[in-house]
């Protein structure tokens, strides 16, 4: 379990972070991966939120088995997630330019700020999504937070934190 201190950089570094959610699907071949973002629901201990569209796969894997690993997304990730969206079929995100590192739940991205595992603490239907709360369990990979500007979705659009300005970067739907 990460300490307060950890609870409270991850939670910085969640103000609405682009995040990949990998899980295992109720077959346990393979996994499924959608584009995301978190923001955190409580600091003590750190909980954060999202939303799960009912007709997503990953989403419906999410919710049957509770478990769910969180690769957050820094600037130079930008090209791969234009990859994996311009795609009409699911996509592998190996294929999209993603390097994957195995967690105790589903791969994360290997080059991504911080990946870590985490379990649905409580889920909330919602007309066409369930909003999930999370509770991290492990860091399963240590990132370079200093030398990486997360990724940020604002206004359907990604942009990069520099210095107390946001920068565009690219827009389009998750």
């Amino acid at each position: 379990m990460p300490s307060r201190s950890d609870d409270l950089h991850l939670a910085r570094l969640v103000a609405c972070p682009v995040v990949v959610l990998t899980a295992a699907p109720p077959d346990g071949e393979g996994y499924l991966a959608m584009v995301s973002s978190l923001s955190y629901a409580d600091l003590s201990p750190v909980l954060f939120a999202t939303n799960l569209s009912k007709s997503s796969r990953t989403g419906a894997a999410i919710l049957a088995s509770g478990n769910l690993t969180v690769s957050i997304m820094a600037d130079h990730h930008q090209e791969a997630l234009r990859r994996l969206s311009n795609n009409s079929q699911p996509c592998p995100l190996s294929a999209a330019g993603f390097t994957l590192r195995k967690t105790a739940f589903a791969p994360g991205i290997d080059d991504a700020i911080s990946v870590f595992t985490a379990s649905v603490k409580v889920s909330l239907p919602l007309p066409s999504s369930t909003l999930i709360v999370l509770a991290p369990l492990e860091r399963a990979l240590e990132g370079n937070f200093e030398q990486q500007s997360p990724l940020i979705r604002y206004n359907r659009s990604y942009r990069i934190l520099a210095g107390e300005f946001a920068e565009a970067e690219d827009a389009y739907p998750v």
